[in-house]
């Protein structure tokens, strides 16, 4: 029986021929051995894919690694062993994985799939900051970010549709009561706690007796209703009473 043996060097070799025919090396060329390479990943895949449907995971991994040794630049193949770790319990090897492939992708050029798997990594460590970051550099690079000056020309992207969603502090609800944003949109709070907020003093030019006169001078227009009057000048009696309430 002929075996053949993919080599890096875009050669084919046919060894174990029958007794009385020589082997002999086919050589290449670049573009058909990256053809078979990627026709051979494909068919790999499917089968780690069934692996792991049927709940074989050491098995799928055992596959997926063995398909590296001829394809280990298949990025898809990578993103699949990710997912193979998330389902082994394994995330801090699949976050490190994910942000490997990401790295490759960008380094490629292929913006798109970069930011992808910046994505998916950020499902896995939504609190991991340099990854977002790194998701808004990726973005960036892809001509896919726009400054902003003001909270005016981000609700005329928001209408456009060209944004889907916004973070914004709990002072700006009042710019969303303006009709046009009012219909289109709803505020989604997600009930974190509150973080105390108050006057930022200079040391260097109050001294600790005067930063204790205006503490009291605050505490005074909580108590006596003033400060609760001036919010709502601004903000619906609900929130200015949140505000002043803690």
């Amino acid at each position: 029986m002929s075996i053949l043996a993919l080599l890096d060097g875009a050669f084919l070799s046919q060894g174990g021929a029958p007794a009385g025919v020589s082997s002999k090396i086919i050589p290449l060329s670049g573009w058909r051995l990256d053809v078979l390479r990627r026709e051979t990943s494909n068919e790999a895949m499917k089968n780690i894919n069934e692996l792991a449907r049927a709940n074989y995971l050491r098995s799928a991994m055992d596959e997926a690694f063995h398909t590296l040794l001829y394809a280990p630049t298949y990025l898809p193949l990578h993103i699949l062993i990710g997912e193979l770790l998330i389902r082994e319990g394994r995330r801090p090897e699949a976050i490190l994985k994910f942000s490997s492939v990401a790295n490759a992708y960008s380094v490629r050029g292929e913006g798109a799939q970069a930011t992808n798997v910046l994505r998916r990594v950020i499902q896995l460590a939504p609190m991991d900051l340099g990854l977002r970051n790194r998701l808004v550099d990726q973005l960036q690079a892809n001509n896919r970010v726009s400054q902003s000056g003001g909270l005016a020309p981000l609700y005329k992207t928001l209408l456009q549709n060209q944004i889907q969603g916004m973070i914004i502090e709990p002072f700006d609800f009042p710019a969303l009561e303006e009709k046009k944003i009012r219909e289109l949109t709803s505020i989604v709070e997600f009930n974190d706690p509150s973080v105390p907020h108050g006057l930022i003093m200079s040391k260097k030019a109050l001294s600790p007796a005067e930063q204790l006169q205006w503490q009291a001078l605050l505490n005074s227009m909580r108590s006596d209703g003033s400060m609760r009057r001036i919010f709502e000048r601004y903000f619906k009696p609900e929130l200015a009473a949140a505000m002043v309430n803690f």
